[in-house]
C-alpha cells in the first residue's frame, strides 16, 4: 500500500508517531514525510471496506442511478415529466395515443377524458355518475369504455363527441378492453364476464358471453399470437385462457391459480408466455419485503444457442353447447432439472401436471406493444365509490340461476370450490336482472355458461407481498418478482419487464437476461396504475397525485451515487481504491473522495471532494480486473466516496465492486477489569444465620484463586497476557504466568505464604505487530487475601461445676477474620454455635465462653471447631470429667 500525499501536518501525523524506525514504514510500503517526529507506529494489518452486494450499496444516496439485486450500480432509465393534471383529477386510470399522435387520459374520480396539448391536460369530456377505467383504439378513433350504474357502454370519440357503438346492459364495470379489427373483447364486473363484441360496418353489434366466471370481476386482458384470450380475476386470483371456436363460442381453462386473491395485471406474448401480476391490497405494506442481498451469488451465464423448440400443439376445439371439456394433458416430457425458482406446492403441482419444460430463450415481443398493458387494481378503485351500500354503483338485486354443471366444474379443474370473495360484505351476490333497452344489442349466452355465485371464505396468501408469475407457453410457472406492493401494470421495455406498483409509487425493472431487479423510479405519487407503450417510449400515468411521465428508449445521461459515511474508528491513512466497472463506448465513471473527523459532513467542515478521476472505455480493463486508484484525501477518521456515471443515453456504465484500504495507528489495548475470586464453591461460614443447619456444616476449602480479566484492542489485534504478583508492601514483582492467550487463569495459592497480595496483568499486541511497534498496557488487581492456615485457640481453659462445663478461649488468625465457632459433645452432631463475647464475628481475634450444661456424670469429649473467612478450620478436643470431682 502506498500513499501519494506529499506532506502531512504534525497534527494529522501525531497519532501515527511512535518509538520505531523509518525502516518499518518502508516494510509496510508507506512513504510519509513526518514534519516533527519519526512516524513509524502504523498497524501492520490494514483495514478495508468492500462494496459489492446490494446491501453494501443500499445505504448510499442515489440520483438517477439504480442498485440492482446483483449489486450493480448503473444509470437509471431516463424519465421526463410531461405535465401535471388539474387538481380535481387525482387518478389516471388509462392512457391511449391515437394514430394522429394525440394522447388521451382517462382520469378520476369523476369520469373525464383529457387530451394532452402543449404540455397541458385539456378536458375533452366529463360524465356524471359514470366512470371511465379504460381506453382503446377502434376504427382509428378513441374507444371509451363507460361504466354506469345500471349498464355500461362502448363509445367512440369522434370530433369531440361520444358516439355509442355498443350497449352493455347490466354491466356495472368495464375494467379492460382489447380490440382486434372490428371485434372488441371486454372484461367486466361485478358479473365477472368476458364479453365479445362484434361491430359490423353496418347494422347492430352482437355481444357474446365467452366466459361467465365464478368471480365477481375480470380485471385484465391479453391475447397471444394464436388468438387465445387471457384474463385475470379477483377473489380467487385465477388466470383464465379462453379459446374461441369458429362458432364464436368460448372454451375456458384455468391456466394458473395464484396464491394471492387478485390478478391485477397481465402481459401476454405472441408465443403464449404470460406474465401475471397480483394486486392483493392486504399484502401491500410499507417498506421492502426483504432485506437487500448481502452476498454475491454469481451471475447467470449467457444463454447458448438453443435447439429449435418443438411446434406448439393447437388448442382443442370444444363444443361448449355440450358442456365444457378438459384440455388434454400435455405430452411434453418432464425435464430432469429446471433452473427455475420454485413456487408453492399448488403451483408446483400444476406445473408437474402440465409436464412443462422451461423455455430458456428470450421472450419474443408482446403481441400489442403499443396498446393495452393491464387493468388497474380493484380495491383501490372501489374505495369511496359505494360499491356495497349505495350510491351510483350500488348493488342491484338479481334473479338466481341454476347450479353449474359437473362439466363446468371439471373444466375449471375444481378451482371454483365455492370460494367467491365476499368483497362488499353484502351477503350473496346474485345475477343482475336483465333489462331491455331499444338500442341495446342482444347478448347471446351459450347454455353451458350459466352459474350461481355463492358466498365463500376469502383466501389467504401463502406468502407475503405480491408477485409477478411467468407462465410459459407449456404451463410451467415461476415467480420472477415479489415485493410488498400491489402490481398494477406490466409492460415490455428494452428486454426488461416494467412493473408499475402501489402504494409506494415505485416502478421496478426485471431484467430476464441477468435476473436483475431494480427500482427504476421512486415516484412522488402513491400509485402507478397506467402505462402505455409507444415505440421506444413508455408513458406512465400516476395517482395521488396524478402526473404523466415518459420513459424514453435510453438511460439517464448522468447520475451519481454517494456512499454512506465510512468510519475507520480512528484517524487513519487511506490506501488505494480498487474499482471494477464496465464502461461501454460513450460512457464513463467518475470517482471522488472526501474525508473528515466528524461523522456528519453537514455538521462540521470536511476536506473538499477530491478532483474527479474519470474512467471510460479506453482505460478500463476489458476483463474483470479492478482498476487501481489513489484516494486523494487527507487522513481522517471518516471517508466518503462519490461515483458519477455518464453516458450518451444509449447504454450505461456499470460499477460492480469497489474497495478502499486504510491503516490506523497501532493503539494500545484497553483493560476493562481484572477480578480475583475463589469460585462459587466457596461459602463463608459467617454468611449463614447463627444456629442454622448450613452454618453447622464444615465449609469446603478452595485453594484455587480464579483470575478473570476483560481486554479490548482498538485495532482488533491478537493479544497475549502476562501475570505477576507481589506481597502487599513490597516493590518486587514475582512471575506467575506468561504468554497467555485466554482471559482466565487458576492460581494455586497453596504454593505461596499466607498474606495479602496484588496481581498485575500486562496485555500486549505483540503477536500481530513487528518488533518495536507493539504496545502494551498493565493493570493491578484489588488486594487479594491468601490464607491457607487454620486459626489457633489461645488461653484455652475449662471448668466443671456439677453437670455444667464452662470453656473459655481466644480464637486467633494471622490473616483472616474469625467467622464461626462451634462445639459438639461426644461426637453427637449437630454442631452448636458459640458467639464471641462482643456478639459479632468481625476480627482476627475473638474471645468466647462456651457453657455446656446438663451433662451426665462421667467422662466427656468436647470438640471445638473454629473457622476463618477463608474456610480454614481448626479442631481442638477437651476431655472433661463430670461428677463429684472438679477438673481444672
Amino acid at each position: 500500500m502506498k500513499t501519494h500525499r506529499r506532506g502531512l501536518t504534525t497534527a494529522l501525523l501525531h497519532p501515527f508517531c511512535g518509538r520505531g524506525t523509518k525502516g518499518v514504514l518502508a516494510a509496510l510500503g508507506v512513504t510519509v514525510a513526518c514534519l516533527a517526529h519519526p512516524c513509524t507506529s502504523l498497524a501492520v494489518r490494514p483495514g478495508k471496506w468492500t462494496h459489492t452486494t446490494e446491501a453494501d450499496f443500499t445505504e448510499g444516496k442515489t440520483e438517477h442511478v439504480v442498485v440492482t439485486n446483483l449489486g450493480d450500480v448503473k444509470l437509471a432509465t431516463a424519465t421526463e415529466q410531461i405535465a401535471e393534471l388539474p387538481e380535481e383529477a387525482t387518478i389516471i386510470y388509462d392512457l391511449m395515443k391515437t394514430g394522429d399522435g394525440e394522447l388521451y387520459l382517462a382520469s378520476g374520480p369523476d369520469g373525464k377524458v383529457l387530451r394532452m396539448a402543449d404540455d397541458k391536460a385539456v378536458e375533452v369530456m366529463s360524465l356524471q355518475d359514470e366512470e371511465i377505467f379504460c381506453l382503446d383504439l377502434f376504427d382509428d378513433h378513441l374507444l371509451v369504455a363507460v361504466s354506469g350504474e345500471n349498464s355500461s357502454r362502448l363509445d367512440m370519440l369522434i370530433d369531440g363527441a361520444l358516439k355509442t357503438i355498443a350497449e352493455l346492459p347490466n354491466v356495472r364495470y368495464v375494467w379492460d378492453t382489447m380490440v382486434q379489427d372490428r371485434r372488441i373483447h371486454v372484461a367486466t364486473g361485478i358479473d365477472g364476464r368476458l364479453l365479445q363484441v362484434d361491430v359490423p360496418v353496418e347494422g347492430e353489434p352482437t355481444v357474446t358471453i365467452l366466459l361467465d366466471a365464478e368471480q365477481d370481476n375480470l380485471l385484465c386482458l391479453g391475447r397471444d399470437g394464436d388468438g387465445r384470450i387471457y384474463t385475470g380475476s379477483d377473489g380467487e386470483g385465477l388466470v383464465y385462457r379462453v379459446v374461441v371456436n369458429e362458432d364464436n363460442q368460448g372454451s375456458a381453462f384455468v391456466l394458473y391459480d395464484a396464491p394471492e386473491a387478485e390478478i391485477g395485471a397481465l402481459l401476454v406474448r405472441q408465443d403464449g408466455t404470460v406474465f401475471a401480476g397480483t394486486a392483493d391490497a392486504k399484502q401491500a405494506k410499507a417498506g421492502r419485503l426483504s432485506a437487500a442481498a448481502k452476498a454475491k451469488t454469481g451471475r447467470p451465464a449467457p444463454k447458448r444457442d438453443a435447439q429449435k423448440p418443438a411446434p406448439k400443439a393447437e388448442p382443442p376445439k370444444v363444443d361448449v353447447s355440450q358442456g365444457a371439456a378438459d384440455e388434454p394433458e400435455a405430452k411434453t416430457p418432464k425435464p430432469q432439472q429446471v433452473n427455475e425458482q420454485p413456487v408453492d406446492k399448488e403451483t408446483q403441482s400444476q406445473a408437474e401436471d402440465a409436464g412443462a419444460a422451461v423455455d430458456d430463450e428470450a421472450d419474443p415481443p408482446a403481441t400489442e406493444p403499443k396498446g393495452k398493458i393491464s387493468r388497474p387494481f380493484l380495491e383501490q378503485l372501489l374505495l369511496g365509490h359505494g360499491a356495497a351500500g349505495g350510491g351510483p354503483f350500488a348493488t342491484a338485486p338479481g334473479t338466481p340461476i341454476q347450479e353449474p354443471t359437473q362439466a363446468q366444474r371439471d373444466e375449471l379443474r375444481r378451482v371454483i370450490r365455492q370460494r367467491l370473495k365476499d368483497a362488499w360484505e353484502s351477503g350473496t351476490v346474485e345475477e343482475p336482472q336483465q333489462t331491455e333497452k331499444p338500442s341495446a344489442p342482444t347478448i347471446s349466452r351459450p347454455p353451458s355458461t350459466t352459474r350461481v355465485k355463492t358466498k365463500v371464505k376469502p383466501r389467504k396468501a401463502s406468502k407475503k407481498g405480491n408477485a409477478v408469475y411467468r407462465i410459459s407457453a407449456d404451463g410451467f410457472v415461476r415467480e420472477v418478482f415479489r415485493e410488498s406492493v400491489m402490481v398494477l401494470r406490466l409492460a415490455d421495455h428494452r428486454d426488461r419487464l416494467l412493473v408499475g406498483t402501489g402504494n409506494d409509487g415505485q416502478l421496478y425493472s426485471v431484467d430476464f437476461k441477468g435476473d436483475q431487479t431494480a427500482i427504476l423510479a421512486d415516484l412522488e405519487s402513491q400509485q402507478l396504475p397506467a402505462m402505455f407503450g409507444d415505440d421506444d417510449s413508455i408513458l406512465l400515468g400516476t395517482a395521488n397525485p396524478a402526473t404523466v411521465l415518459r420513459i424514453d428508449g435510453g438511460y439517464a445521461k448522468q447520475g451519481s451515487y454517494t456512499s454512506d459515511v465510512l468510519d475507520a474508528k480512528q484517524v487513519s491513512l487511506w490506501g488505494r481504491m480498487h474499482l471494477t466497472a464496465r464502461t461501454p463506448e460513450g460512457s464513463a465513471v467518475g470517482v471522488e473522495t472526501r474525508s473528515g473527523n466528524v461523522e456528519d459532513p453537514d455538521q462540521a467542515a470536511w476536506a473538499p471532494w477530491s478532483k474527479a478521476v474519470f474512467l471510460d472505455d479506453d482505460d478500463t480493463p476489458a476483463d474483470i480486473r479492478p482498476r487501481e486508484l489513489v484516494v486523494d484525501s487527507p487522513p481522517g477518521r471518516f471517508v466518503q466516496y462519490r461515483l458519477t456515471l455518464e453516458g450518451d443515453g444509449s447504454d450505461t456504465a456499470v460499477v460492480d465492486s469497489l474497495d478502499i484500504a486504510y491503516v490506523t495507528p497501532n493503539l494500545q489495548p484497553k483493560i476493562g477489569s481484572i477480578k480475583a475470586s475463589y469460585g462459587s464453591s466457596t461459602r463463608k461460614s459467617g454468611s449463614s444465620p447463627s444456629g442454622s443447619s448450613a452454618a453447622k456444616k464444615t465449609p469446603k476449602k478452595v485453594a484455587q484463586l480464579r483470575l478473570d480479566w476483560k481486554v479490548t484492542d482498538p485495532n482488533n489485534d491478537q493479544l497475549s497476557y502476562e501475570l505477576e504478583y507481589r506481597p502487599d508492601g513490597s516493590d518486587r514483582w514475582l512471575p506467575l504466568a506468561e504468554d497467555l492467550t485466554a482471559t482466565r487463569y487458576q492460581w494455586d495459592t497453596q504454593l505461596v505464604p499466607d498474606g495479602r497480595y496484588v496481581v498485575r496483568l500486562t496485555a500486549t499486541d505483540r503477536p500481530d505487530n513487528t518488533p518495536g511497534m507493539e504496545t502494551s498496557v498493565a493493570r493491578h488487581s484489588d488486594p487479594v487475601v491468601i490464607d491457607n492456615t487454620p486459626p489457633l485457640l489461645d488461653r484455652l481453659e475449662h471448668q466443671v461445676d456439677g453437670d455444667q462445663v464452662t470453656i473459655v478461649a481466644v480464637a486467633v488468625d494471622a490473616v483472616s477474620t474469625i467467622t464461626s465457632i462451634h462445639y459438639v459433645v461426644d461426637g453427637e452432631e449437630p454442631w452448636q454455635t458459640v458467639l464471641p463475647k462482643d456478639l459479632i464475628f468481625d476480627s482476627t481475634r475473638e474471645a468466647f465462653v462456651a457453657i455446656i450444661a446438663g451433662l451426665e456424670a462421667g467422662p466427656h469429649v468436647i470438640a471445638l471447631r473454629v473457622i476463618d473467612a477463608r474456610a480454614n478450620a481448626r479442631y481442638v478436643q477437651v476431655l472433661v470429667q463430670v461428677g463429684d470431682q472438679v477438673d481444672n
